[in-house]
């Protein structure tokens, strides 16, 4: 009978739409949400340097589960799993990629996590990550975003302070030994205005990438500001400096993104990154939103994009 429930509860969220997220099991001391995307979209591009364009479609379909158990009056179990499958033009599913999957206890003292997951800089590069089509969140900065085998800590403490560590363990990763760690802290003022930084590191077959990360961001009613600054070396080649900024604004259901990304490599004469991106989103309801997206890329050789796409979240 509660398999029977629970499969007519995620039937139901699928055609329902009732809701971004959908609890299809729950009890005294369990719980399992449900979410999940299909992002429908096209792109144009077009070289900056000649007349010539292609277009293509960009979809994709996501499903992931999040679950917390009881264990004690002050201490729960918690995992998510999130998957997503690529969907080329021909309509097969060429690509399947395991975005998240941890598990790990949570209390008011904070959580600690196991798994593939987000590292700790992303406490500050998530701020910039602002795009509303699906165009490279932090094509600037060096954002570490998922890894494999990763503890992760992270804590708010004074109702404005979080704080945050992760290790990754040492791995092979396609051929590729690989570890790190990071720590970094967030400060919430209570006028909207956040600081943060981050220090991170990555060893890649014993070559040692370094990167610090400072950011701010404001919100204050339909405005959102932000800006990171990243400062990253290399064992093996030029320094770099990096920053990315994002300026949003809602008009009721519609909300407008601005965005300038730059990195300069040391010894380089022009920009190895420049980026200006504008999208446009309007949100019929939490569950269903139209978005278009244009990116302007300054670096001789690559090519400027137009993105239209039509987005259900559940």
């Amino acid at each position: 009978m509660k398999k029977t429930l629970l499969a007519a509860a995620v039937l139901t969220s699928f055609v329902s739409g009732a809701q971004a997220g959908v609890t299809v099991f729950k009890d005294d001391t369990n719980q399992v949400d449900l979410k999940g995307r299909v992002y429908a979209g096209y792109v144009n591009q077009e070289n900056n340097d000649s007349d010539t364009s292609n277009g293509s479609s960009d979809a994709y379909f996501r499903l992931g589960f999040k679950t917390k158990s009881q264990l004690t009056e002050t201490l729960k179990a918690i995992s998510q799993l999130e998957m997503q499958w690529a969907i080329d033009d021909g309509g097969k599913q060429n690509t399947t990629k395991t975005r998240l999957a941890y598990a790990g206890t949570q209390a008011d003292w904070g959580t600690i996590t196991f798994g593939r997951q987000y590292v700790t800089d992303e406490l500050v590069a998530d701020w910039t990550d602002s795009a509303v089509s699906n165009v490279p969140g932090n094509d600037a900065i060096n954002a570490f975003g998922r890894e494999s085998n990763v503890l992760k800590f992270e804590g708010t403490y004074i109702k404005a302070l979080t704080v945050g560590a992760h290790a990754q363990l040492e791995s092979d990763q396609d051929g590729t030994d690989k570890s790190g760690f990071g720590a970094g802290v967030v400060y919430a003022f209570d006028f909207g205005l956040d600081l943060g930084a981050t220090y991170g590191i990555e060893t890649k077959d014993d070559v040692d990438t370094d990167t610090v990360l400072l950011g701010a961001q404001y919100k204050r009613n339909a405005l959102t500001a932000a800006i990171v600054a990243d400062m990253t070396s290399k064992d093996n080649s030029e320094d770099s400096f990096a920053v990315e900024s994002s300026l949003a604004y809602k008009f009721g259901k519609f909300s407008v993104v601005g965005r300038y990304l730059m990195q300069d490599i040391d010894g380089e004469a022009d920009y190895a990154v420049e980026q200006f991106t504008f999208g446009g989103a309007y949100k019929f309801n939490k569950n269903f939103r139209i978005v278009s997206e244009y990116v302007a890329d300054q670096v001789e050789g690559n090519e400027d994009a137009l993105t239209f796409a039509a987005r259900y979240d559940f």
